[in-house]
């Protein structure tokens, strides 16, 4: 097959490949719709560059509906109007702002112009690094501290397990019923906190620490707390979790990959549950308070330097409240702080519930909606 100059395309952060039951209509489609746009159609296959991105199409069969996002900015591509084309009007200046969508000749395909997601400039870049780097420090030296602690807590509770088990073995009748009860209560807490406590850092953030990019970053997302699969591997928002795997299938309808996500939590202690953290040790809580107040500065300074949108997700009702004694209060307060002083960067907060269990979807539209809508509109407050 000849080349076309395709090397490695599937390196280029600006390519994509779009199966089309047609090659030639959907050539003639974007001849017709991008007059000034380079095109050129080689038989078994067609580029299209449209600004920076270059799309290849090629023959393959229909599949289900799909939206395909294109970074384009507008003024570097005439857009000619026809029926299935959406002017969604001029382009905002808001870093992956959709401006128009077009309904491809197989009404399967949606092709979203988006305006570009610009690299990290090499000094925000270093700004990033400065608040990333302290950061995984403490989130080592949290783990430090909590891992002794429930080591301490664990053994306690080992000599009561042990203790327990002496009592069952010479326990008759009833009562050996109800100490085998308190046996199995006991040992179901050893793989809990307070007595297996870890803090967690998502190791995804490393990219921004040891690789020089480029980093084009339009989501800072911020879940609850690691949960057992980001424990185990190190990420947050883990691809097969509960709430990680609707996420990163929310974001393919807004931006090209994962990797257009910073993501961090309200804080770096796990657990299977939030409600775990409600029984943590004196030391340890002292560690969860401060992971809270460091989490939501971090955040904070990267929404300043980046200035990408901020979805924190679950306990939003925390926000407005000047005093509570839920115990994620501190990281709202303290993210309040921030906007208040930075109320240009305010409609780029986004605040929505957990996407654990489905809750989050009964905020957002329906797919199809989503689609036509993009992400950033689903998530504004319905009047």
């Amino acid at each position: 097959m000849t080349d076309f100059g395709l090397t490695n395309m599937n390196n280029l952060p600006t390519s994509i490949a779009l199966e089309v039951s047609s090659v030639d209509e959907a050539t003639r489609w974007f001849q017709a719709r991008f007059p000034t746009s380079s095109i050129a159609n080689h038989g078994e296959l067609a580029v299209v560059q449209l600004g920076d991105t270059r799309i290849v199409l090629l023959h393959g069969p229909r599949g289900r509906t799909r939206q395909i996002l294109v970074e384009v900015n507008p003024e570097d591509c005439l857009l000619e109007s026809a029926d299935d084309v959406e002017i969604e009007g001029p382009a905002k200046p808001r870093l992956g702002s959709r401006w128009a969508t077009l309904s491809m000749p197989d009404r399967m395909t949606r092709l979203v112009l988006v305006t570009p997601v610009p690299p990290l400039s090499a000094a925000q870049l270093e700004l990033v690094r400065r608040v990333l780097k302290p950061l995984k420090k403490k989130v080592a030296a949290w783990n430090t501290i909590v891992q002794a602690d429930s080591k301490v807590l664990r053994d306690e509770l080992d000599d009561q397990i042990a203790s327990a088990r002496e009592t069952l073995a010479k326990a008759t009748g009833r009562d050996k019923e109800k100490q085998g009860k308190r046996l199995s209560t006991l040992e179901k807490k050893r793989t809990k906190p307070p007595f297996d406590l870890k803090s967690v850092w998502n190791k995804e953030l490393d990219r921004l620490l040891e690789e020089e990019g480029p980093h084009r970053i339009k989501w800072i997302l911020a879940g609850i707390n690691p949960g057992g699969k980001e424990a185990r591997d190190g990420r947050y928002l883990h691809p097969e979790g509960p709430s990680g795997a609707p996420m990163r299938a929310l974001l393919r309808h807004d931006v090209p990959s994962w990797d257009f996500a910073l993501v961090l939590n309200q804080t770096s202690l796990s657990s299977s549950n939030v409600d775990e953290l409600k029984s943590l040790s004196p030391t340890q809580k002292t560690i969860f308070e401060e992971s809270l107040l460091a989490m939501a500065k971090a955040i904070s300074q990267l929404a300043k330097i980046t200035r990408a949108h901020v979805w924190v997700l679950g306990n939003k009702e925390l926000f407005d409240k000047k005093s509570s004694a839920k115990p994620f209060h501190p990281f709202f307060a303290q993210l309040a702080r921030f906007y208040s002083k930075n109320p240009e960067l305010r409609d780029r907060l986004y605040l929505s519930k957990h996407p654990s269990r489905g809750s989050l979807f009964t905020e957002l539209p329906m797919t199809d909606e989503l689609l036509a809508q993009g992400l950033e509109a689903a998530l504004r407050p319905r009047s």
